[in-house]
């Protein structure tokens, strides 16, 4: 499934992706080193780990200067 196109599949997990240019999700877990592991089981040596916020959850940020 595509990272960007996933209906919120992934919503609060950790997903890889094959590398930074490619989008297609090879593992996903909610920890972020079983995510790793999986995708190293599936042959992906250097996996780009990312972590999908849950649009439903409010993020606040403060900005100071």
């Amino acid at each position: 499934m595509n990272l960007i196109n996933n209906d919120g599949k992934y919503a609060g997990e950790y997903v890889c992706t094959e590398s930074f240019s490619k989008q297609d999700v090879i593992s996903n877990d909610k920890d972020p080193i079983k995510c790793i592991n999986k995708a190293k089981a599936k042959g992906y040596n250097d996996p780009v780990l990312i972590y999908v916020m849950d649009p439903k959850v409010p993020h606040f940020y403060q900005v100071s200067a």
